[in-house]
């Protein structure tokens, strides 16, 4: 029981990471942005000033980092395997469906409409 009251908090420390990286992505990048959190599932808004370049760096900066820490991590038992599986699965964010790969599709887009 303890092991999956650990694997739920994971879960949901990875999910505060990722958003978190967005947040410090797009406020470094001066897009003002605002965390939010509804029902335990934080979220990261930010005012879209119509830069796709940043756009494109916030959305895909989580997604490639934890991708890249879940590549790099040497699992030594069942709970940071299941770190390095929640991590890997943010490759699935660079798919258009997400919310992430949605902002990063349009973001390519536009940048490659635009030259």
């Amino acid at each position: 029981m303890s092991t999956y009251l650990l694997m739920i908090s994971i879960t949901f420390l990875l999910v505060c990471v990722h958003e978190g990286i967005h947040f410090l992505t797009a406020y470094i990048m001066g897009l003002s942005p605002k965390l939010n959190c509804h029902v335990l599932k934080p979220s990261v808004y930010f005012k879209n000033k119509r830069n796709d370049i940043k756009n494109l760096i916030v959305a895909a900066s989580s997604p490639l980092l934890l991708t890249s820490y879940g590549v790099m991590m040497n699992p030594e038992d069942i709970l940071t395997l299941y770190t390095k599986i929640l991590c890997l699965t943010n490759l699935l964010n660079f798919l258009p469906f997400t919310s992430d790969g949605e902002v990063i599709l349009i973001s390519i887009i536009n940048l490659v409409r635009r030259k």
